[in-house]
C-alpha cells in the first residue's frame, strides 16, 4: 500500500490487488524509523502518520526477570528529519495507508481478490488473472507488475522465481567516504522568503539537481534530453547560514541553517549531485550538465540518444501504467 501511495502522488495509474478483504488486525511489527517517515512524506502522509507513533520514544527491552536489556533509541538530532525509533500500531498504520489511496483517482483497490495467473511478454507486458470474490475472473494488463507479497509470493511462484538473497559481503562492499549509493540526509533548510521547511519538500517528488555552493550563476537549467526526459527539480544549497538569494523560476536557492552538511558536502563544493525519486545518490556531476548527459545515461542504464538526436529514453515515461500487488497481484484496467 505504501507504494501504490507513492505511485498515485506521482499521478501514475494503479491497480492495488489484496487477497484479503481489509487490513491486518495483527502488529507483527512495534515501530518504525526515520527511512520510513522519510517515505511517508513523500507519500504526503506525514501528518496522518506522526498522529500515529509515539515520535523517538525508542524501543526498551525486558529480560524474564524485568531487567531492561537494551534501550534501543535515535539521536537527538536525527539526519533524516524524522525521529529515528517511534513505536506504532501496524493495524491503525495499514488503515492509514488504505485511507490514503482514497486521494487518487488514478488508483484502484482490489480487495478479496486474487492472483491466478500471470503470462509476462516483453512486448505487449504483463496480462494477469484475478480470481475476484464472487468467484468471476477478471483479466487485466499492465506496463509493470509489482510482488509486494511477501517471502512466499505468489507472483514469484506462479512465475518459477527462487527467492534469492545477497550476502552481507556484497551490502559492505562499498567502503569509501563517496555520497553515491547512499540516502542523502535531510536538513530543515532556509527559503529566501523566510520560510523554514524539509529538504525533501523542495526536492519535490521525482528527480532533483542539487548544485552545492556553486558560484554565482554557475547553476544553469540543462538543454539535453535527458534532462527533459528526467523532468528534475533544480535546487542550489548555500552551505552556511545566511539568507539565501532568489534563484529565479527554475532554480531555488536555499540554505542549510543548521550548518549540519556543512562537512559532508564540502568535498561536492562547485558540483552537483543527481538525486534519485528515493532520496539515493545517483552520481556526482560538474556543473556542466549537458556535458554530463551520456554519462548519466549509462548511471541510470537509458538508451544512448540516437546520432540524430531522437528521443530513445521511453523508459522513464510519465504516462507508464504500473501495478502494485499486495497479497495477490496488479494489472492496468
Amino acid at each position: 500500500m505504501t507504494l501504490a501511495n507513492l505511485l498515485g502522488q506521482a499521478g501514475l495509474r494503479v491497480m492495488l490487488v489484496e487477497r484479503d478483504a481489509g487490513t491486518s488486525n495483527e502488529p507483527r511489527a512495534v515501530s518504525f524509523d526515520d527511512e520510513s517517515l522519510r517515505t511517508l512524506q513523500l507519500c504526503g502522509l506525514t501528518c496522518d502518520a506522526y498522529d500515529l507513533i509515539l515520535q523517538g520514544t525508542g524501543t526498551k527491552y525486558f529480560g524474564m526477570n524485568g531487567r531492561p536489556l537494551a534501550y534501543a533509541r535515535g539521536p537527538a538530532h536525527p539526519p533524516l528529519g524524522h525521529p529515528i525509533k517511534n513505536p506504532f500500531s501496524q493495524p491503525k498504520f495499514e488503515q492509514m495507508l488504505l485511507r490514503g489511496l482514497k486521494r487518487f483517482a488514478s488508483v484502484e483497490v482490489c480487495l478479496s481478490t486474487e492472483l491466478t495467473g500471470l503470462i509476462l511478454d516483453e512486448r505487449s507486458g504483463a496480462q494477469a488473472t484475478l480470481r475476484q470474490a464472487d468467484e468471476t475472473d477478471r483479466h487485466v494488463k499492465a506496463r509493470f507488475v509489482v510482488g509486494c507479497d511477501g517471502g512466499g509470493s505468489t507472483v514469484r511462484t506462479i512465475l518459477g522465481i527462487a527467492m534469492d538473497g545477497i550476502g552481507a559481503a556484497v551490502l559492505s562492499a562499498k567502503g569509501n567516504d563517496s555520497l553515491v549509493g547512499k540516502m542523502f540526509p535531510q536538513p530543515t533548510v532556509l527559503r529566501s522568503d523566510g520560510s523554514r521547511l524539509h529538504l525533501d519538500d523542495v526536492l519535490g517528488q521525482g528527480y532533483a539537481l542539487l548544485a552545492v555552493a556553486p558560484p554565482r550563476h554557475a547553476f544553469r537549467p540543462p538543454t539535453d534530453q535527458i534532462w527533459t526526459a528526467l523532468g528534475p527539480r533544480l535546487v542550489e544549497l548555500v552551505l552556511d547560514d545566511r539568507a539565501p538569494r532568489a534563484g529565479g523560476d527554475e532554480v531555488e536557492v536555499v540554505a542549510d541553517i543548521d550548518g549540519g552538511l556543512a562537512r559532508l558536502l564540502d568535498p561536492y563544493r562547485g558540483q552537483v549531485l543527481l538525486i534519485r525519486p528515493d532520496r539515493f545518490v545517483a552520481g556526482v556531476l560538474s556543473l556542466d550538465l549537458d556535458g554530463a548527459a551520456d554519462e548519466v545515461r549509462r548511471a541510470l542504464r537509458l538508451p544512448e540518444t540516437r546520432a540524430n538526436g531522437a528521443q530513445v529514453d521511453r523508459g522513464i515515461s510519465t504516462d507508464v501504467e504500473l501495478v502494485a500487488s499486495q497479497g495477490a497481484v496488479p494489472g492496468e484496467s
